[in-house]
């Protein structure tokens, strides 16, 4: 028996030395692999701290780009509100504008010939409360107007006249009266006392 437990013995201690000897191996293997892996970690680490920093940046411009955008934004409301406020009081003015007008307008001859008048105007503006229209107006007559014709008519009468009572003729002076008044007759033979002075 003795035989057999220094062959038990022999055997454990091989199977421990077989079994450190696997564990050297082992470790050294893993000690080559635990180095490449380190490697491979540290080159992944400076990777990753590369791309936080290009991120970082990137991050930050994106942050003072989204700033910027939120600031354009809020300009850009800003800018939509006025433009809201300012169409709704156009709104309000084209509506007054819209209703009924109530007028006084005055205006003053200051040329007229026969072709051409200016008249400066003023235009008083009831519904508002001021005066809301100045201005010169030119009008350029066309044809004759109503006064031309009626003074035409009224010399054709005239004329009329004159040949009936030959007035255009000088009458002579045919003598005086007692109080210095002169007799006068005309070509037809009709005589009168001229009573001027």
């Amino acid at each position: 028996m003795k035989s057999k437990g220094i062959f038990l013995g022999v055997l454990i201690g091989l199977l421990f030395s077989l079994s450190v000897y696997a564990d050297v191996v082992i470790d050294k293997k893993h000690t080559k692999w635990n180095k490449q892996q380190d490697k491979s970690i540290n080159k992944n680490t400076k990777n990753i701290k590369k791309v936080d920093k290009k991120h970082t940046k990137w991050n930050k411009q994106q942050d003072i780009n989204i700033n910027q955008n939120n600031r354009d934004i809020i300009n850009n409301s800003n800018s939509i509100n006025n433009n809201a406020r300012r169409i709704g009081e156009l709104d309000n003015r084209i509506g007054e504008l819209e209703e009924t007008q109530y007028v006084v307008e005055g205006q003053v001859r200051i040329y007229d010939s026969k072709k051409w008048q200016v008249n400066p105007f003023a235009r008083y503006n009831i519904g508002r409360n001021r005066i809301d229209t100045v201005g010169v107006r030119f009008t350029y007559k066309f044809g004759r107007s109503f006064e031309e014709k009626l003074i035409e008519e009224q010399n054709k009468r005239l004329k009329i006249l004159e040949k009936q009572l030959e007035i255009r003729k000088q009458p002579k002076v045919v003598g005086k009266t007692k109080k210095g008044f002169s007799i006068i007759a005309n070509p037809n033979g009709i005589v009168g006392i001229d009573k001027r002075f």
